[in-house]
């Protein structure tokens, strides 16, 4: 899974090595590797704006990264399977999950951790 960054100028990839990494566009160089997840990542998508990325992965959470540096924000844990995609509200300050449990729990707590 490969995604664009809202201007363009980036690429966002999700991996079967745990991990999601964020490309520079133009020139392919790499920029920054979010690692944390315990298996393969399912998705990832920037909000809106670009400034954060939220990752989904089989392990069954989801986590929260700051594009500009790609550390680490918040791990949004709760689905009892895995999380199959995640995305965000059209104003980027709230992120929901899609998982194979069929639940979309801590959507509040995911919420509250886009915003700090």
């Amino acid at each position: 899974m490969a995604c664009f960054d809202p201007s363009g100028t980036k690429v966002l990839t999700a991996s079967l090595d745990r991990t999601a990494r964020l490309f520079d566009a133009q020139s392919g160089a790499l920029l920054h590797t979010m690692s944390g997840h315990t298996v393969f990542v399912t998705g990832a998508v920037f909000a809106r704006g670009g400034r954060h990325i939220v990752s989904s992965a089989a392990d069954g959470t989801a986590r929260l990264w700051d594009a500009a540096t790609g550390a680490p924000l918040a791990t949004m844990k709760g689905h009892s399977e895995q999380v199959t995609g995640a995305t965000f509200n059209p104003e980027g300050t709230r992120f929901v999950t899609v998982s194979k449990d069929r639940t979309a729990p801590g959507a509040e707590m995911a919420a509250q951790a886009a915003t700090t």
